[in-house]
């Protein structure tokens, strides 16, 4: 072999796919969860769909955006815990989940006298502590960033005080 074909050879070589590039991210879920699998899709989008309902420990947070307050984001974070206990895919733990049932959960939760305060003051962010049920969770991966979202059944704020309103937090 002349050094031409040994580097057009080293050169297709290295632009094969390794076997760890085409295995498939595990999904990590305990066994002992409460949330059961229902489906995995892998084509296209990659994400996983679960039964059941899990009890979250963290914080709910809405900020407000825009000049018409009329298109809150409602976040679910959760503590570092309820992160170990959440399913996910491998190298993509959950940071936060986006609450579908936004609103209602805020209001249960004791946010609705943060949410008149937060009109009627200009506060853009308010953030409520405390344990959260879910159910309908889904948790995914898209263009190599996590995302999971569910919706909060029931809300449990064991102190009050913990409902505050608070500055927007710095953001990239």
């Amino acid at each position: 072999m002349n050094i031409s074909s040994l580097a057009l050879l080293a050169a297709l070589v290295m632009s094969q796919p390794t076997a760890a590039d085409e295995l498939p991210l595990a999904l990590v879920h305990a066994k002992n969860s409460s949330l059961k699998v229902s489906r995995v899709v892998r084509e296209n989008d990659l994400f996983a769909e679960f039964k059941g309902t899990i009890w979250v420990t963290g914080s709910l947070i809405v900020e407000w955006y825009g000049k018409d307050d009329s298109r809150p984001e409602y976040l679910l974070v959760p503590n570092h815990e309820s992160q170990k206990r959440l399913p996910h895919f491998a190298r993509y733990g959950v940071r936060w989940i986006d609450v579908t049932n936004g609103e209602d959960a805020f209001q249960r939760a004791g946010g609705a006298l943060v949410a008149v305060r937060g009109t009627k003051d200009g506060i853009r962010f308010a953030k409520i502590t405390g344990s959260f049920e879910i159910s309908n969770y889904v948790v995914g991966v898209e263009c190599d960033s996590p995302w999971a979202r569910a919706v909060i059944l029931i809300t449990d704020i064991p102190n009050q005080a913990l409902v505050a309103s608070l500055n927007s937090p710095e953001r990239c």
